[in-house]
């Protein structure tokens, strides 16, 4: 529960893209997911 609020409270501040050139693989378990995670750029709103 504290990770959601946390990546609520990060999204608002901040905008999230994905790193260019960075393959995103994906792995199929009960849900779909990234198989080696997001490599993420973070910036500041403005």
């Amino acid at each position: 529960m504290e990770m959601v609020l946390i990546a609520a409270i990060m999204s608002q501040r901040f905008v999230f893209d994905l790193e260019p050139h960075y393959p995103v693989e994906l792995e199929a378990t009960l849900t779909l997911r990234p198989k080696h995670g997001l490599h993420l750029i973070g910036s500041e709103r403005s």
